[in-house]
């Protein structure tokens, strides 16, 4: 709908027409505005109108057709691979790792601005470079061909624009757009918005925007239905690549995959990790340029792996989208990409030649972010949800109970004392229980990384200690550092809990694989409770909710 008002492209000629004399910032300018768009709502086969309009201006300002393609296919590219709320990569790909899209935010925002400076810089230079000696670019043997194609034209004109004046209509209706998206980020943020939400608010701006920007009835109708046809054609991929998750689940494939992942990623760290993760997306995006068809297909699988490699997922989804927006600057798969190219009488060996350092470097970016995002999503820090902390004391788990007195109960974070041996002797009672079973229970945390459950599971099963090992995903909260916080058996059936934390664990169910020495790792669908019900093989379990309100349930031992 924005598109049809005819804001967008007003705004762009406006912008070049205001730079008519500085040309070398008028490249900045625009790559900036082709950035936004591909990092808002996913600027792609769109910019296809641009290529007609821009490349002749270009060629008037004394560089060539590589310049004028650069700057729509490398900034609008740039702002895919930093995609920071683009609804058709990092939304997707976070609803299907089960994660807020804001989760990651940062991280995206800097590479997209540290992105966005050394994409201007290259190809700014390589601007100057040309408009210097023309003999310098790529495709010089071309440049009297490329001229007469594009037509002669003044500097500061802008063929196929009615007018470079962006009308009082349009400025409200940029506002709205920038409007929506702002709305979009907060509501997420703050207010937990997904999808149900989202599309209200996009359904509701499109109105809005299409009736402030008023283009006639018919086209009103047409451009509705044109954008609903655009989303179909996602909408159903993504319907296709859940239907293919839902086999692999059914046939234990995600199953076999996991567990042969963490197989191989057993022992590696973590930074480690996540740079094998970033060059397995690059392998599939080549057959898979959809981003969102990439993203409903891979995630489902790597989001989980990285779990086991105790790796923060929203950085799984960060490498995701940055492998998809690197690989398709280049991609032959890509309709975008060979569609601008064909527009642009730019032959692809010469794109290649043009842009291969430009992707060395941003390579290297990519890499080093990651090991940077690797090592932050990995530190342990000190919370407190009621305020500022004056003293902390850090100590072994049970060391804290033999030291509790009314006298420090509160500065480690007590609310009283209680007998410490009875809480000794329930919490022998559980492991005894379970253990007694074939069963371990062990939380998955900041304290327990899956690869240490692993070599903890192996080495039972190969003493005989158990026959069955239950890893408990615990979420990123200080009051779920440790399982028997959330979950303590008082009796055989009874357990007093953290409920609104014990729900949200996602247990994984652990046995000897039929090799000796690897595992045969499940996904379990059922919640913590009825897992371990049936692990003791109960019906089900009397759960104690524990008592005072969020922060003294966060602490209750």
């Amino acid at each position: 709908m924005v598109n049809r008002t005819g804001a967008i492209n007003s705004e762009i000629a406006a912008a070049m027409a205001r730079m008519t004399g500085h040309e070398k910032w008028m490249i900045s300018i625009l790559m900036a505005l082709f950035a936004a768009g591909g990092t808002t709502y996913g600027l792609a086969e769109e910019t296809l109108a641009f290529y007609g309009i821009l490349i002749p201006v270009i060629i008037a300002a004394g560089y060539d057709v590589v310049t004028g393609v650069a700057i729509i296919l490398i900034r609008a590219g740039i702002g895919g691979l930093g995609s920071t709320i683009n609804p058709f990569a990092t939304t997707i790909a976070s609803n299907a790792a089960g994660l807020c899209f804001t989760d990651g935010l940062i991280l995206r925002l800097a590479l997209l601005g540290v992105g966005w400076i050394i994409c201007g810089a290259f190809v700014m230079r390589y601007a100057a470079k040309v408009k210097a000696d023309p003999t310098l670019s790529i495709v010089a043997d071309r440049r009297a061909d490329n001229a007469r194609h594009f037509g002669g034209i003044q500097a500061g004109t802008t063929p196929g624009v009615a007018t470079t004046k962006v009308t009082t209509r349009q400025s409200v209706v940029l506002i709205l757009f920038a409007a929506t998206f702002g709305l979009m980020i907060l509501g997420g943020a703050t207010q937990g918005w997904w999808m149900a939400e989202m599309s209200r608010l996009f359904l509701g701006a499109a109105l809005v925007i299409g009736t402030v920007g008023w283009i006639g009835e018919k086209p009103f109708v047409e451009s509705f239905v044109d954008g609903a046809h655009d989303l179909l054609g996602v909408a159903l991929i993504i319907g296709l690549a859940r239907r293919i998750v839902v086999v692999m689940d059914a046939g234990h494939i995600t199953d076999t995959i996991l567990n042969a992942s963490e197989q191989a990623t057993a022992g590696t760290s973590k930074v480690v990790f996540i740079n094998a993760m970033y060059w397995i997306e690059i392998a599939l995006s080549f057959p898979v340029p959809s981003t969102s068809g990439l993203a409903v297909l891979s995630m489902p699988i790597l989001a989980p792996v990285s779990d086991f490699a105790g790796v923060d997922r929203s950085l799984t989804v960060t490498a995701y989208q940055w492998t998809a927006g690197l690989v398709n600057l280049i991609t032959p798969t890509s309709a975008v990409v060979v569609g601008g190219l064909a527009i642009g009488r730019l032959p692809c060996d010469r794109w290649l030649r043009f842009i291969a350092p430009l992707l060395g470097i941003l390579t290297v970016l990519i890499m080093a972010a990651l090991r940077s995002g690797g090592f932050a999503m990995t530190a342990f820090g000190v919370h407190s949800e009621t305020g500022k902390l004056r003293r902390v004391i850090t100590c072994a788990p049970g060391l804290a109970h033999d030291r509790l007195t009314p006298a420090n109960c509160d500065s480690l974070l007590f609310d009283d004392v209680f007998v410490v041996q009875q809480a000794h002797s329930d919490h022998r009672d559980f492991f005894d229980k379970m253990v007694a079973r074939g069963v371990v229970l062990i939380g998955l945390g900041e304290c327990s990384t899956p690869q240490a459950v692993g070599q903890v599971a192996r080495a039972l099963f190969a003493a005989g200690a158990a026959t069955r090992v239950i890893g408990c995903a615990m979420p990123p909260s200080r009051a779920a550092m440790h399982l028997d916080t959330e979950f303590t058996l008082c009796d055989r059936d009874i357990p007093t809990s953290f409920v609104s934390v014990a729900e949200t664990i996602t247990c994984y169910n652990i046995r000897p694989g039929e090799t000796a020495g690897l595992l045969d790792i499940r996904r379990e669908s059922e919640g913590l409770f009825d897992v371990v019900a049936q692990a003791m093989g109960l019906k089900d379990l009397r759960v104690i909710p524990k008592g005072g309100d969020s922060y003294e349930q966060a602490r209750e031992q």
